[in-house]
């Protein structure tokens, strides 16, 4: 059973107002394959080419429609926290992490576009301690089951340069399933 239907979005905006009913729609909406594959790719493309705005694509219509970078930048908030809300700590970044710091990069830069630099220096510390976070997590987990086994917590740029290699390994899956079980961290191959 739905929490609610698409022919009831007018009583959902009027329980949670109108912005939080809009988010709520795309995130439920949008192809989540197409948008991590638009954040990956957004990320890596050192020219900036796709502005200050990116396409989400409704996964049950196929319909487009170009989000402002206020909008682009709170669904990828979304999708980060939704991979995170799952994601099992390693030990050492894994490609869901790199997924997630890509997202959460690509919220930062989005909303400096935007014209809001202090939510963007927000969402790059968030970034820099949800990673932070998840690696010392696994790191205390691990230490108590095999002390040999621990390593201390490694400096944020390499995490982040392990991360980037993640993340362009991730762009190159081709199969589409896979993609997405790799970028959640459902699968890790």
């Amino acid at each position: 059973a739905h929490l609610a239907s698409f022919d009831r979005r007018r009583d959902v905006r009027a329980l949670v107002g109108l912005s939080a009913e809009r988010y709520m729609f795309l995130y439920a909406t949008t192809s989540q394959r197409l948008w991590y594959r638009a954040a990956l790719r957004r990320n890596s493309d050192s020219d900036g080419a796709d502005g200050p705005s990116m396409t989400a694509v409704n996964f049950y219509t196929g319909q487009e429609m170009c989000l402002r970078a206020r909008d682009s930048a709170m669904l990828s908030l979304m999708h980060a926290a939704d991979i995170l809300s799952v994601l099992i700590p390693k030990r050492e970044p894994t490609l869901a992490l790199a997924c997630v710091s890509r997202l959460l990069r690509n919220a930062a830069e989005l909303l400096d576009a935007d014209g809001s630099p202090a939510c963007a220096t927000l969402a790059n510390t968030l970034r820099t301690r949800v990673i932070a976070d998840v690696l010392t997590t696994s790191c205390t987990r691990h230490r108590h089951e095999d002390d040999a086994a621990f390593a201390e917590p490694r400096s944020m740029e390499r995490v982040d340069a392990e991360c980037e290699r993640l993340a362009r390994s991730l762009c190159d899956t081709r199969s589409e399933v896979v993609f997405v079980l790799r970028a959640t961290g459902v699968i890790h191959i």
